[in-house]
């Protein structure tokens, strides 16, 4: 199961296209995005519920990037392994806090780069 949080241009040109080809049970929390999402198993308003109530495997978080830090910790908390778009956090101290989690936790922390020369 991937959640995905957030329903920005890089996850409806990149990401989902490449999910469904894999048949992957996909679920999307949007807090913007109202209107039904062709070909994924459930829809959310609210990331909280979302991370609470499917029990993801993996959390994809493409959110702005000031809530990236919030939501990695949120996900990681909840024992999901987790990718997060670029810039993985605004500092370098957010970023020794996710490690530091991640490897408590024992879960996949991954930084999303999408094009060759960011």
């Amino acid at each position: 199961k991937i959640l995905i949080l957030g329903y920005s241009k890089i996850v409806r040109k990149r990401v989902l296209s490449v999910l469904k080809k894999k048949k992957l049970k996909i679920f999307i929390a949007s807090k913007t995005f109202k209107e039904k999402i062709p070909g994924i198993n459930k829809q959310y308003k609210s990331y909280e519920v979302a991370i609470k109530n499917c029990k993801p495997n993996l959390i994809y978080i493409s959110l702005p990037n000031s809530k990236h830090y919030f939501w990695a910790k949120k996900s990681l908390l909840a024992k999901c392994n987790t990718v997060v778009d670029k810039p993985i956090t605004c500092t370098k101290k957010q970023l020794d806090n996710l490690i530091n989690l991640s490897k408590r936790k024992k879960k996949l922390l991954a930084e999303a780069t999408y094009f060759n020369y960011h």
